[in-house]
Order: C-alpha cells, then sequence, then structure tokens
C-alpha cells in the first residue's frame, strides 16, 4: 500500500462550442455524450434555468435525446433565439471531470476530499461520481460548498480495478485535494 499523490486540481466549467439546431427551432444541442446530466448550463455569464427538451423557453436549457442519438446531451435555447455559437456569445456547463482512474491489478482508497470554493457568491453544489470503466454509476452524491469555504469529507470510498472517481461543480472554480492510498492486488 502507497500513498497516493492526486495533487490540488481546480475543476471549473467546460467552455462548449459546436452545436446542432435540433430541426426548425430554436433549441440546439451538443452531439457528445456527457454521460451526466451538468448541474448547471450557462450563457454568457449567467446561469440558464433547466426546462423540457422540446418546449424549452428561451433563457433555458435541457437534458434528453432531441435527435434519436442514442443517449442523453445537453439542450440549449439561448436568450436571444440565436445560435449558441453566434458571434461573441460564450455557452459553459459543469460536465464531470475525471480526478481518479484506478490502473487494472489495483485499487484506491480515498480517505479525505477537501473541497475549496473559490467563488464568493451563494453556496454551490458539488457531485461527486464513482463509476466503472463504462462511465455507469455506482455512487453519485452532491453536497453543498459555502462560498469562500472549504470542506473537508473524511469518509472512506474504495474504487476497484478499472473504476474512476469524478466532480462536477456549479461553481465557476473549486479546488479538490484528495488523500488516496494506492494498493496493488
Amino acid at each position: 500500500m502507497a500513498l497516493k499523490n492526486y495533487p490540488d486540481k481546480a475543476i471549473a466549467f467546460t467552455t462548449i462550442t459546436s452545436w446542432t439546431q435540433v430541426g426548425a427551432t430554436n433549441e440546439y444541442y451538443k452531439s457528445t455524450d456527457y454521460k451526466h446530466k451538468p448541474l448547471v448550463v450557462n450563457e454568457d455569464g449567467s446561469d440558464m434555468t433547466e426546462g423540457t427538451v422540446g418546449s424549452l423557453a428561451a433563457g433555458e436549457w435541457g437534458w434528453g435525446d432531441p435527435a434519436t442519438l442514442g443517449y442523453n446531451t445537453i439542450v440549449v435555447h439561448c436568450t436571444d433565439d440565436d445560435d449558441p455559437d453566434g458571434t461573441g456569445k460564450v455557452m459553459k456547463a459543469s460536465i464531470a471531470q475525471t480526478l481518479v482512474t484506478v490502473d487494472s491489478g489495483h485499487s484506491v482508497g480515498i480517505m479525505s476530499i477537501e473541497i475549496q470554493s473559490e467563488e464568493a457568491s451563494d453556496a454551490k453544489n458539488v457531485r461527486m461520481i464513482r463509476t466503472n470503466s463504462s462511465d455507469v454509476s455506482f455512487f453519485e452524491t452532491t453536497i453543498s460548498i459555502p462560498a469562500l469555504d472549504t470542506v473537508i469529507l473524511d469518509h472512506a470510498i474504495v474504487l476497484a480495478a478499472t473504476e474512476k472517481f469524478k466532480v462536477m461543480s456549479a461553481s465557476e472554480d473549486i479546488g479538490i485535494i484528495l488523500n488516496a492510498n494506492d494498493i496493488t492486488n
């Protein structure tokens, strides 16, 4: 058993480009299987409201399969009814980012997780996800992090070979520090 070094990692919103229009509607989707529904979708610095795919109002986003892709994805209807790839427009979402991928023949015991909010606003949610090699979720939990504060979680999470540990945040920017042990099986 050896202490595994998982350095401080910043988790920020992911900028999303290359949208596809849904028929002749004002809805646009991203043809990427993100595997996990985002906590937040943001248009030009403002959080969009979650709505229903197929009947999104201006300024809303949804999670669904608008074009029989075979998976759910992000769908948006911009506030100006325009293409999200329009000039100067910045679209972002809280996409799950992999922090730990366990190698074959190993397991990893995460002993503690320190999450630091870098945002000076209201408390924001952070979701932690444990998946298998096919990104099927075994476990998801969402916690609230106060503005400009740190939360330390001291409960162990054991990841088996080929599993992943992912994090997404509703905050523009957070920092994560993992204290973990790598175990050779």
